[in-house]
C-alpha cells in the first residue's frame, strides 16, 4: 500500500452549525453536526454522535452566541424582507429599539394595541366598535377611570374628550408655542360658555336658543335676543346693562348703506343720519343744545306795581337794532325758563346796551306751589353763577330784570347747563 504523501492537504466539509427551537430530533442532521437552540430558558450546544443529540449549558461564556440566538430564532424570506417571529413573548433586559430603515407595521388582528409600563397600561390604539381611537390614562396608568380619547368615525369626523369617572372637571388645555390658528367655524353648544381672562366671570354664552348674552365681572352688560313676533327685524333686541359711550366724531358720519340708519355723537350733540344723508339732531337739552337754555325778550311780562300799568316796549330807535326797554322804571320784568330733563343750571347771563344798567335776580320756583328761592343776582354785564338746580318734574327758573332808566335795552340771555 502507497503511503499518503505528507504534503498533500486532506480537505473536507465542515459540519453545519444551525441554530434550532427545543431538542433537536434526532432524525435531523449527521453525526459530528452542531446545533444551538434555547430549551427551558437555558442556552445549549448539541452535537450528534452515533446517532444521537448531546447538548451542553453554553454558560457565560456563550453570552453572545445566546443574544444571537434568540435574536435568530425566525424564518425569514429574503425576497420579500419579511421575518416573523415565532413567539409570543419578546423580552429585553435593557433598552429595546426597532429601527427599520424604511417603515415599520404594528398589525394586530384583535382590534387592540397595547402600551404598557412594568405591565401597567397606560395608553392603547384601537379599532373596536365604530371608531377608531386612541386612549391615554391618567398619570401613567394609574386610573383606567380617567383618561383622554381621540376617536374617529365616519367621514372622518373626530372627537377629542377627557373623562373623569367622579365627574371632576378633566380641563384639555391648548398651549401652543405660538397662535392657535382655526381655518373653520367655531359651533359652541346651547348653554355653553366662552370664557375669558381665565376666570367664570367674563364670557359670552347663549342663554337659550336665539338669546346671546355678554356677561362682564359676572354682570350681563349687553344681551341679544332674536324675536320675529312681528318680524325678525322689529321684534328682535339689544339690551344694555351699562352707558353706551359714542366717540365724538368731530364731524358730520358718513351716510350708512341703504336701510340702515346711524347715530353719531358730533361736538358734544347726538345726532341721527338716514340712509338718504338727512341728519336730524336727536332731543337732547335746549332745541339740541346740552350747554345752554336762551330766552328772549318777548317771553317776559311785567310785575303787577301800586302805580298806573306801564309797558315794556320794543325799541328801534338805533338803526340795526331791537331790544326791550320799559316805559318806567317801576316796571320789573320777569319770565319763566324750564330746565331740560337730565340737566343742572349752573350759571345765567343777561345782555343789555348798558349791562350796569341792568340788574337781574334768579329764582328757582315750583309749578305745584309757586314758591321762590334766591339763587342768586348781579347785573347784565357779567355772567352770574347761581346755585346750582337740578331737573325735577315740578320746578323752572324764574329771571327778574330790574331796569335803572327807561333807556337800557334788553336783548336777551342764557342759562348755563349740563348733564346731571
Amino acid at each position: 500500500m502507497k503511503a499518503r504523501d505528507p504534503r498533500i492537504l486532506d480537505i473536507q466539509k465542515a459540519s453545519r452549525i444551525r441554530v434550532v427551537q427545543g431538542i433537536p430530533h434526532r432524525n435531523e442532521g449527521q453525526d459530528g453536526d452542531l446545533a444551538v437552540s434555547e430549551y427551558r430558558s437555558e442556552v445549549k450546544l448539541y452535537i450528534k454522535y452515533k446517532g444521537t443529540w448531546h447538548g451542553v449549558s453554553m454558560g457565560k461564556a456563550f453570552d453572545k452566541i445566546k443574544e444571537k440566538a434568540e435574536n435568530s430564532i425566525s424564518k425569514k424570506d429574503n425576497r420579500r424582507n419579511r421575518i416573523s417571529l415565532a413567539t409570543n413573548n419578546i423580552i429585553s433586559d435593557d433598552d429595546f429599539t426597532l429601527d427599520g430603515s424604511a417603515d415599520i407595521t404594528l398589525d394586530a388582528d384583535g382590534g387592540e394595541i397595547y402600551f404598557k409600563d412594568g405591565g401597567t397600561t397606560f395608553g392603547n390604539v384601537s379599532t373596536a366598535g365604530t371608531y377608531s381611537s386612541m386612549t391615554l390614562y391618567e398619570n401613567g396608568g394609574v386610573s383606567s377611570d380617567d383618561y383622554l380619547l381621540i376617536r374617529t368615525g365616519a367621514n372622518g369626523a373626530t372627537d377629542i374628550r377627557t373623562i373623569d369617572a367622579a365627574a371632576a372637571a378633566g380641563h384639555l388645555t391648548l398651549d401652543p408655542d405660538g397662535d392657535l390658528k382655526v381655518k373653520c367655524d367655531v359651533k359652541i353648544d346651547a348653554t355653553k360658555s366662552l370664557y375669558f381672562d381665565g376666570g367664570g366671570d367674563t364670557r359670552i354664552f347663549e342663554q337659550s336658543a336665539d338669546n346671546l348674552r355678554f356677561t362682564v365681572g359676572n354682570a350681563v352688560l349687553l344681551h341679544i335676543t332674536e324675536d320675529a313676533t312681528t318680524s325678525a327685524a322689529q321684534s328682535s333686541k339689544i339690551l344694555t346693562g351699562c352707558p353706551v359711550a359714542l366717540k365724538d366724531l368731530g364731524g358730520v358720519a358718513d351716510t350708512p348703506s341703504s336701510g340702515y340708519g346711524s347715530v353719531y355723537v358730533n361736538g358734544d350733540a347726538l345726532y341721527f343720519k338716514t340712509d338718504g344723508g338727512v341728519v336730524q339732531p336727536l332731543a337732547t337739552g335746549w332745541h339740541g343744545s346740552t350747554t345752554r337754555i336762551k330766552f328772549f325778550p318777548h317771553q317776559f311780562v311785567e310785575h303787577e306795581s301800586a302805580n298806573a300799568r306801564h309797558f315794556a316796549l320794543v325799541e328801534d330807535d338805533v338803526a340795526g337794532k331791537l331790544g326791550l326797554r320799559v316805559s318806567n322804571t317801576s316796571a320789573v320784568m320777569f319770565t319763566w325758563v324750564e330746565i331740560p330733563t337730565g340737566y343742572t343750571a349752573t350759571a345765567a347771563r343777561c345782555y343789555a346796551d348798558t349791562g350796569s344798567n341792568l340788574d337781574v335776580q334768579f329764582y328757582s320756583t315750583d309749578i305745584d306751589d309757586g314758591d321762590i328761592t334766591d339763587i342768586g343776582n348781579g347785573n347784565a354785564s357779567a355772567e352770574v353763577n347761581i346755585t346750582d338746580v337740578a331737573s325735577t318734574t315740578t320746578n323752572s327758573i324764574i329771571v327778574m330784570l330790574t331796569f335803572a332808566n327807561t333807556t337800557t335795552e334788553f336783548y336777551g340771555g342764557y342759562i348755563t347747563i349740563a348733564a346731571s
